[in-house]
């Protein structure tokens, strides 16, 4: 009895999901003509009435303005519309409409998949755009041509007419044009598997088209922003973020009536969401991409609608639904699509280029003849000896700048050499000092471990307690010198990872007075992080932790009792100054010309009993200039000490 109670509850709540798919599909079906979509009609209704009546380059303008708008809504109307716009503007030999048609046309064949049609449109308004200096348009053909060999996955080709079409937005001052083009360049990195380079194009594509309120630019950004956000390849992965982009793109191009952006937008949420585990809202999405994409005839998006929901269905253990959709998808498939297409669109691009090159040959030619005719014996003999003259001349010039150059060369490794020889000199005198420097803490540990050792059951308790303080403090002090060497060495090798990324400056920190508190309790010394929560700075969050630890550590050791220790930040320009405020013995300008030098022993600065290497100190500097930053210190003799540093902040917009 109880096994068939839950059979009953398993049969309903099959039926129940059943009934969900049914009615999102349904819902979608009815919601859609009173969605965006159904704005698109209602702005070519006033075209269509006017267009009986018109005649000429009226009746061109209307025609050609119907296939622009009807590209993605109606491609059918589209093609119809612009095959007849053309033949009009070939009629009036109106060469501008010509190469704006071809254009209009080129687009429709893309977004119905025949690459073939499209490219062959697109070169022949090339051709006519050169002719008439139109560089905004032959800039945007160019980037049309590329999102061709990126739907081929020719991503080499996509790239180089990406940037063919930056470079000349960019020289035109054409902002918005320039954003649509970073977007694209974004999709190739992003197809590449570099999301590093994506997101950077993309975020810059945002900025500028937030600027000139480009509505569809904007979508295609958040399109796939959303895409690297959401991806595992992007170190700053945030799915959330990535799923809220996708959705904000589909918004915006259900107002703007591009059925064919939202359709591909829907089926990569879809995707996403599949990858994610979220199968029922993947098939939500799917679904609507499905009905979207038999609307607009686009067999590339039903194929990744089919292959989605095969995918949806397996996942959910449908088999037979699942097989139903592979073998749609198998259906559309073609296996020699892209070799085809690939030819196919080389050949176009080939023959137009060997058009253009022998159209160029011809008028060398022409202009050879005339300036043959024009020429005579006195004029060859003059021209020779000119040539003579100057080949004599280049080729003394030549030999001169070698005589120079080598001169330059022989300077140079000479100025080199001496550079070297002063580096290992500076660096043999270093090592000799941090030998000395090792060597007097070991001999402390030694003697006083010794005495310990002998005459423990001699000393009372007051001297035990010096004698362990002394070793402790030895042992410290070597420790310290250890682990500054050892980061320093690591660091002339260049082994140490630089991973510069933003960090919270208040939360560093804290985390470094948290390391020397202890030390700090004991000479009573009060510690204050006096930076707030907002200043970020761009490091290396190891480095930048490294740094301050240092500095931290040396204040409070050359601290007396009782005083305090403050850290503060400024906003200086684009770089963040970093303060890090001391009471104690301070230092004298010609000891300050003594820090920060390694060919110097640092025990020979100043009169305070606490001495140190100065090898903390030499790495800080290290790690500051490696940040971008630089350091200097500003005391006086009893009146404190305050070591500055600088590092990059982070940009805020």
């Amino acid at each position: 009895m109880a096994q068939k109670s839950n059979l009953f509850c398993s049969w309903n709540i099959e039926r129940c999901k059943l009934f969900y798919r049914m009615t999102t599909v349904i819902l979608f079906i009815f919601t859609l003509p009173f969605s965006g979509y159904a704005e698109l009609p209602y702005r070519a209704d006033s075209l269509l009435k006017v267009l009986p009546n018109s005649s000429g380059s009226d009746r061109m303008g209307i025609l050609a303005e119907l296939a622009w708008i009807y590209k993605t809504h109606d491609p059918d109307q589209s093609i119809r519309y612009g095959e007849e716009a053309l033949q009009l503007a070939k009629k009036l030999k109106n060469p501008h409409y010509q190469g704006e048609v071809m254009l209009y046309l080129g687009s429709t064949y893309f977004y119905l998949n025949d690459y073939n049609k499209a490219v062959d449109y697109f070169i022949q308004s090339l051709k006519i755009k050169e002719k008439l200096k139109d560089q905004k348009a032959y800039a945007a053909i160019l980037n049309n041509i590329g999102e061709v060999y990126l739907m081929m996955k020719d991503h080499s080709q996509a790239l180089n007419y990406f940037n063919q079409a930056l470079h000349l937005f960019q020289k035109l001052g054409s902002e918005k044009n320039s954003g649509v083009a970073h977007t694209n360049i974004g999709r190739v990195y992003y197809q590449l598997g570099d999301c590093r380079k994506s997101i950077v194009h993309i975020d810059t594509a945002l900025a500028i088209v937030a600027l000139r309120n480009h509505a569809a630019g904007r979508a295609a950004a958040f399109h796939y922003k959303g895409l690297v956000l959401a991806d595992s390849c992007y170190e700053g992965r945030n799915l959330e973020a990535g799923l809220g982009y996708l959705r904000e793109a589909i918004r915006i191009y259900i107002g703007l009536g591009d059925r064919y952006e939202d359709c591909a937008t829907r089926i990569d949420l879809g995707k996403v969401l599949q990858a994610n585990g979220y199968s029922e809202r993947a098939f939500k999405r799917f679904t609507e991409a499905l009905l979207l994409a038999n609307q607009i005839r686009s067999p590339f998006l039903k194929q990744e609608c089919y292959d989605g929901l095969a995918k949806v269905y397996e996942k959910k253990g449908e088999f037979r639904k699942a097989l139903n959709y592979q073998l749609q998808f198998s259906s559309l498939k073609d296996s020699l699509f892209r070799i085809e297409h690939g030819r196919t669109i080389s050949e176009i691009q080939n023959r137009y280029l060997e058009e253009k090159k022998e159209k160029e040959h011809i008028l060398l030619k022409k202009s050879a003849e005339i300036q043959a005719l024009r020429l005579t014996r006195q004029v060859h003999l003059r021209n020779f000896l000119f040539i003579v003259v100057i080949l004599v001349a280049f080729l003394a010039i030549v030999l001169f700048n070698r005589y120079r150059f080598k001169i330059k060369t022989n300077q140079l490794l000479e100025e080199k050499n001496r550079e070297l020889a002063l580096l290992n000199a500076t660096k043999d005198k270093f090592f000799s000092i941090i030998a000395h420097d090792l060597k007097n803490p070991f001999q402390t540990l030694v003697t006083v471990s010794e005495m310990l050792s002998r005459r423990y059951h001699e000393l009372d308790e007051a001297q035990k307690s010096r004698i362990v303080q002394t070793i402790y403090h030895s042992a410290n002090l070597t420790h310290n010198l250890l682990e500054n060497l050892l980061l320093w060495s690591i660091s002339q090798t260049g082994n140490i990872p630089f991973r510069p990324a933003p960090l919270n400056l208040s939360e560093t920190i804290a985390r470094c007075l948290a390391l020397v508190q202890l030390q700090a309790d004991k000479k009573s010394i009060r510690l204050i992080n006096g930076v707030d929560e907002l200043k970020k700075v761009y490091g290396d969050e190891n480095m930048v932790a490294t740094i301050l630890r240092n500095l931290l550590s040396n204040a409070v050791k050359f601290s007396p009792e009782g005083t305090s220790i403050e850290v503060i930040a400024t906003l200086l320009n684009n770089m963040v100054e970093v303060r890090v405020i001391d009471q104690g013995i301070g230092i004298s300008k010609e000891d300050q010309e003594k820090l920060f030098r390694i060919d110097i022993s640092q025990r020979l600065i100043g009169l305070s009993p606490e001495k140190g290497t100065g090898l903390g100190l030499i790495l800080c500097r290290e790690f500051i200039e490696k940040n971008g930053g630089a350091i200097r210190v500003e005391s006086e003799s009893g009146k404190g000490s305050i070591f500055i540093f600088t590092i990059p902040a982070v940009a805020h917009g």
